[in-house]
């Protein structure tokens, strides 16, 4: 099936029946978990939407697949020996599906939406700036979307490298679809998503890609 499924039932049915049931045990446990979430399909699988991105999933050959990655410290160590290779979670199908543990992880990213809403509303206390003005560094003379780099580096923890690699496995999408991937499901900020995105279109580079989802290779 190449076609984007416009719900959530039509991508639960574009599968064998036993990863159907697995889905929608799955899709219970995270509407449960999040009942004022709103549910739409976001980036061809079925997400969770309540004052930002909660939760995305989606069936794979072996496994299940569950987006964004884990920031609670506290579910760091619980989830672990699900982690995949892009901080994502897998849980392969032939283990008992961890459904405590998938509704784990959802409360807290309800949580840390709902914490970081309140945080932006919240008016803004800056304190006056005791540092020269107009002093030219090494960094400052950078310019175009390479002069946020150290910026997102710090901020994020992660290497431009990285970043490049998340925006080559999300396919032929248009600028702004990436910018808009790497704010609700990375949760970077519109300038430094907008410097990713316009650095890697303008580059170009070769980037390894994904395993195939299971709906790619069950027969039509």
């Amino acid at each position: 099936m190449t076609a984007v499924p416009a719900t959530v039932d039509e991508y639960i049915e574009g599968f064998p029946p036993g990863i159907q049931a697995v889905l929608r045990e799955v899709r219970a446990t995270v509407r449960l978990a999040a009942p004022l979430a709103e549910e739409r399909i976001s980036y061809r699988m079925p997400a969770l939407f309540q004052q930002g991105a909660v939760v995305y999933y989606g069936a794979f050959k072996k496994h299940l697949g569950l987006f964004p990655p884990v920031e609670d410290a506290v579910l760091l160590a619980q989830v672990a020996a699900y982690a995949g290779p892009k901080s994502n979670l897998q849980f392969p199908y032939a283990q008992p599906m961890p459904h405590a543990l998938i509704a784990a992880v959802v409360q807290a990213r309800v949580r840390s939406n709902v914490a970081k809403a309140a945080a932006r509303a919240r008016p803004s206390r800056r304190q006056p700036s005791l540092e020269p003005r107009n002093v030219m560094t090494a960094e400052s003379q950078v310019t175009g979307p390479a002069s946020y780099f150290p910026s997102i580096e710090k901020k994020y923890g992660q290497p431009i490298d990285h970043w490049m690699s998340v925006l080559s496995q999300a396919g032929d999408l248009k600028h702004m679809e990436l910018v808009s991937l790497l704010k609700t499901v990375h949760g970077l900020g519109h300038g430094h998503a907008n410097a990713l995105v316009a650095w890697h279109l303008g580059q170009k580079k070769p980037w390894p890609w994904q395993p195939t989802p299971a709906q790619g290779a069950r027969s039509t």
